[in-house]
């Protein structure tokens, strides 16, 4: 299967400056992305719309514990990766459930520098 030009990759908004400024780094050292633009946004607004950002203190069963700290974001973005700018190997990917994800996946070690996004879309499926 050859790679596609083009790939898709959905990131939080409150990461969007980072992102323009510095690429795309994975904590765990890959990225993942979709062959299709809606497949990116489908797979993973779900998760993206409320996600940590840190810990806060609560109080549990009379102690204090770190709790992590959910934040609800209205918008999303839909990053374009211009694959033959990107540097990468980028590899059929398994990790998106073929049971809610109708798009082709796609991985690659390293991280894609900010010359390699060609396009960033902002989506708000919620209203805020």
């Amino acid at each position: 299967m050859s790679v596609p030009r083009f790939l898709y990759h959905c990131a939080p908004v409150c990461v969007r400056d980072a992102i323009a400024a510095e690429g795309l780094h994975a904590p765990w050292g890959v990225v993942y992305a979709s062959g299709e633009s809606n497949g990116a946004l489908g797979f993973m607004a779900f998760r993206l719309m409320t996600h940590a950002h840190g810990t806060e203190e609560i109080e549990f069963n009379g102690e204090k514990v770190a709790f992590p700290k959910m934040v609800q974001h209205g918008e999303v973005d839909v990053w374009t990766i211009d694959t033959t700018l990107s540097g990468l190997d980028w590899e059929p990917g398994t990790d998106h459930n073929p049971m809610v994800f109708t798009g082709s996946s796609w991985v690659a070690a390293g991280a894609v520098p900010p010359e390699a996004l060609v396009e960033c879309h902002t989506y708000a499926p919620l209203e805020t």
